[in-house]
């Protein structure tokens, strides 16, 4: 089948393959980089949602810390509790828990040293219970006499603890503790700052503590995920359309405990991915039809000349030499060859003209011959013994004139054969070098253009560089401004504090401390979010330096490669150089042997020319004997011979309209 097929059909078909296969790879290549350039950029998201994480529950025990800084170094509250004065230590420590819950705060309270709560002021009709069985932070810091702080599994759940040593002249009289719980605020503010929905969950029996939504939406953990938990590992899930990161919080001992899940529902992304996909399939298939229908579109035109000049070739074959020759006017391979053909054609036109003409002239002889023979008959019988001599030695004489001739005409086509077939290799090798040449060239350019490129990138990486060392700078302040609105937020509380203590007069002072405090606050988140987006323009510029010096390495790997093609090049055109000297002196050598055939041609015609004047004289010897009748009706039936022959010829020559 595919040998029956048309060249156009041929053409056609590889190229659609070609377009079909590369179309399919592109395709393919461009979902697969696009499927892992999501991934990573989830993950590079997972992650810094998990720092920003810990940042956040930092900075809670930072502001406990803070505030548990202020309240433990009054001496008015530590007298008070040395006496075990509750009524004192309300007085002391109400109006500080007010400005406590407004930074959000909710626990502040006492504990002896057995452990027993002396006083909470969050609460201050509750007291005098036992919480040595579960308050491990506060048996701890009582025991070993430090500061104890983390994450604590209490009756209301989880929640932050920040427990401090209590002494009075020198003497151990309990602790105090600043705590809040890890609530759905909390959680809100998460969902607020990072998207998704977020839960809270126990990581021994999978309770969830705390949610922000529909907690169902959750794709839960199996036993491995557990286990990678336990061990303070972050993981990512993926069910449906939903995808959860889990995040560990280890307890104040370092034990993992809990766990937070953020799910984010991927129905959106996944349909905006199906979508692309959709758009880019029609795109590559649009664009594949039309590279189809353009390429057979210029197949059918570039191959028309050819199916013309192969219904002329039909038409001369059946021997119609009258038919207009195939007009071309491209000057490629195809309208060279519709040049030679035509060339051709009229050459052979000319050469069945002569030969009509020839055989009607044999005719006409051999009718003329052969009524002279008949008149003749009579005066050539004296004398043909002596003619029949004659005429054997001539018969075999021109018998090894023609063998010799035939041989001659032999060499002489073949030769001529060999010095078309050593013009054309002249001609191939000369458009060869000339190929080479031109390909030396375009590498050279290459080279230069490669050179150029290697010169951009490195300069575009130094400016990356100097961009990185700025943003990195621009780090340095926000992180001087958070450290001063903490600063700040610190003088406000204390000012508050001492306001309160004040009484009615200090009110206004309070007020304006209050505003300061908030100014402080929105300062140091301010600084937060100017912190982030530095950091990640900083892991944007690093992963932009890090491309860079991988393109610097293709770059020069791109230029060693041009230059070892330039060197193969000049190998090339060398080797071409040699071989077309050889060709032309083998050439040269033809041309001489076709010379001495040429001698020899000559010479043999020579001798044919010397065999028909032997001839001639024997005609003329048997025209002046007239009894040789035998000959002369030899000559006769010579002539009769010549005349069917001729007739013959004419009938083949018929055949061909002209």
């Amino acid at each position: 089948m595919w040998r029956k097929m048309s060249i156009s059909l041929k053409m056609i078909v590889i190229v659609v393959v070609l377009m079909l296969l590369l179309t399919t790879g592109l395709q393919t290549y461009n979902l697969q980089s696009t499927a892992s350039l999501n991934e990573t950029y989830l993950e590079e998201n997972d992650k810094q949602i998990e720092a920003s994480i810990n940042q956040e529950l930092d900075s809670v025990f930072q502001q406990l810390r803070i505030g548990m800084d202020i309240v433990r170094h009054s001496p008015e509250i530590v007298d008070a509790f040395d006496e075990r004065d509750r009524d004192e230590l309300s007085t002391r420590t109400l109006p500080i828990m007010e400005d406590l819950r407004e930074i959000g705060i909710a626990q502040f309270q006492f504990h002896l040293p057995d452990a027993t709560s002396f006083f909470r002021a969050h609460d201050p009709e509750t007291f005098g219970d036992d919480l040595s069985s579960f308050r491990h932070t506060v048996t701890e810091a009582n025991s070993e006499e430090r500061v104890v702080s983390g994450l604590e599994r209490g009756v209301a759940g989880a929640g932050f603890r920040y427990v401090v040593p209590v002494s009075a002249n020198g003497t151990h009289i309990g602790t105090m503790e600043l705590g809040l719980g890890l609530n759905e605020v909390l959680l809100t503010s998460f969902q607020s700052n990072f998207g998704g929905e977020w839960i809270f969950v126990d990581l021994e029996d999978g309770e969830t503590l705390v949610a922000t939504g529909d907690d169902s939406i959750h794709p839960p953990p199996n036993t491995e995920h557990v286990n990678t938990l336990g061990s303070g590992e972050a993981l990512t899930i993926e069910q449906g359309n939903y995808r959860s990161h889990l995040i560990p919080l280890a307890d104040y001992s370092g034990d993992y405990q809990w766990y937070l899940q953020r799910t984010d529902d991927q129905s959106a992304l996944i349909a905006e991915q199906r979508a692309e996909t959709i758009q880019s399939t029609l795109f590559s298939a649009g664009f594949t039809l039309f590279a189809i229908l353009v390429i057979t579109w210029f197949t059918r035109r570039s191959l028309k000349p050819l199916q013309a000049m192969s219904a002329y070739a039909d038409r001369i074959a059946a021997g119609d030499f009258t038919s207009d020759p195939v007009s071309y006017r491209n000057d490629d391979e195809i309208g060279k060859l519709a040049s030679a053909f035509t060339a051709m054609v009229k050459a052979w036109r000319g050469v069945l003209g002569n030969v009509t003409d020839s055989s009607q002239q044999v005719a006409s002889t051999a009718e003329e011959l052969s009524a002279s023979s008949e008149e003749t008959s009579r005066a050539t019988e004296d004398i043909s013994q002596a003619i029949q001599d004659i005429s054997n030695a001539s018969d075999e004489q021109s018998k090894s004139v023609a063998s010799v001739r035939n041989v001659v005409s032999s060499v002489n086509e073949k030769m001529s054969g060999i010095t078309t077939e050593m013009n054309e290799a002249t001609e191939a090798s000369r458009q060869t070098e000339d190929a080479a040449v031109t390909g030396e060239n375009v590498v050279n350019r290459s080279l230069k253009q490669m050179t150029d490129i290697q010169s951009s990138n490195e300069s575009m990486s130094g400016t990356i560089t100097d961009l990185g060392n700025t943003s990195r700078e621009i780090g340095h302040v926000t992180q001087l401004i958070t450290d001063i609105a903490e600063q700040t937020n610190l003088l406000a509380l204390n000012a508050a504090i001492e306001a309160s203590r004040a009484g009615e007069s200090g009110r206004g002072f309070a007020v304006v401390a209050d505003e300061v405090r908030k100014l402080a606050e929105q300062s140091g988140e301010a600084g937060k979010n100017i912190h982030r987006l530095i950091s990640t323009i900083q892991e944007r510029i690093d992963e932009a330096i890090r491309k860079t010096n991988e393109n610097n390495g293709e770059i020069q790997a791109g230029i060693q490669s041009v230059e070892e093609a330039g060197s193969s090049f000049t190998v090339i055109t060398a080797h071409i150089s040699s071989m077309a000297s050889q060709i032309q002196s083998v050439q040269q050598s033809v041309r001489d042997v076709t010379e001495q055939i040429h001698e020899l041609n000559s010479f043999t015609d020579e001798t044919e020319e010397m065999t028909r004047s032997m001839s001639d004289n024997t005609q003329n010897v048997a025209a002046a004997a007239e009894e040789q009748h035998a000959s002369v009706e030899e000559v006769s039936a010579a002539a009769d011979t010549l005349a069917k022959m001729a007739e013959e010829l004419q009938d083949q020559v018929s055949r061909f309209k002209l």
